[in-house]
């Protein structure tokens, strides 16, 4: 189950994601994870831009310590085409662990109910988000979605 929460106003806002373990597993029925969220964000004509700070928490799992990121988003939409990237700069736990991904999206609306939205989305880590979430294999492209 991923219970979530926000609160927003003025291009300010917090929110708290979490992970509640339902499957039979050591940490059934407890919290593995829980995300806290405060960004502003601002929007100058097509141009999108937000700030983020993430506190990544992971309660009942001894070997996964917290960290802190900031997260810098630019979008720039044109018609129904944005194009947007962002950066995940770790400053705690894993100093110096860097995610950064640019994608286009695409929104068009079929009926007055339903619209079609469709993403591509490259992500690239470098050695110390590697190293530190996946395994030592330096800089390398990690998602094309």
């Amino acid at each position: 189950m991923l219970p979530s929460a926000y609160l927003e106003a003025y291009g300010l806002g917090f929110s708290v994601w979490a992970n509640f373990v339902l499957n039979d597993e050591a940490d059934q029925g407890e919290f593995n994870e829980i995300d806290y969220t405060v960004y502003y964000g601002r929007t100058f004509g097509n141009l999108q831009a937000q700030l983020s700070a993430l506190i990544y928490s992971y309660p009942n799992v001894d070997e996964a310590p917290a960290t802190l990121e900031f997260i810098p988003y630019l979008a720039y939409t044109l018609g129904a085409v944005t194009i947007f990237t962002d950066i995940a700069i770790d400053v705690d736990e894993f100093k110096g662990a860097l995610f950064a991904s640019w994608g286009v999206s695409h929104s068009r609306a079929l009926l007055d109910s339903l619209a079609l939205d469709t993403t591509v989305l490259f992500g690239v880590g470098n050695s110390e988000f590697n190293n530190a979430y996946i395994s030592d294999v330096g800089l390398t492209a990690n998602l094309l979605q």
